[in-house]
């Protein structure tokens, strides 16, 4: 109970031009990575894998998507699309876009998690991480060069 309540005061809400997002960007010879991870699988492969295994740099994604997950399902923080805007509850989003540095295994590591709402979601993978690189300063990230 005390976590709950701790956490519904320190929300980490932030738009495109919050200092901390812009962190992502700041090094313009790093590259930056954007996974997504479909809204379905989230609860089901969090749940089935062990904690342990689940703590694993290659899982930081998945634990990233699944924080913003759990707290749009809890109440804690109001979920948007983050390509439209749009306000939906857990089940009117897609996927989840992780944007973060490519390089690097700290957990201090800036990150990012973009909801894409269903009516956002393209038919294409490509596409969809084409409109989210879109809302921020990653111009080459199509062409697999750096920001």
């Amino acid at each position: 109970m005390g976590e709950a309540k701790r956490r519904q005061n320190n929300v980490s809400w932030t738009d495109n031009h919050d200092p901390r997002v812009l962190a992502i960007f700041e090094d313009v010879g790093e590259p930056i990575s954007i996974a997504l991870i479909g809204a379905g699988l989230i609860l089901p492969t969090v749940t089935a894998t062990p904690f342990d295994e689940l703590m694993k740099p290659q899982h930081r994604a998945m634990r990233l998507a699944f924080g913003v997950f759990d707290r749009i399902r809890k109440g804690e923080i109001e979920g948007h699309c983050g390509l439209c805007g749009t306000r939906y509850n857990v089940q009117g989003f897609s996927c989840y876009a992780i944007i973060e540095r490519a390089r690097g295994t700290s957990r201090k590591k800036p990150a990012l998690t973009v909801p894409v709402c269903h009516n956002c979601d393209s038919i294409s993978t490509e596409e969809t991480k084409r409109r989210v690189s879109e809302l921020f300063p990653m111009a080459a990230i199509n062409d697999g060069g750096t920001a």
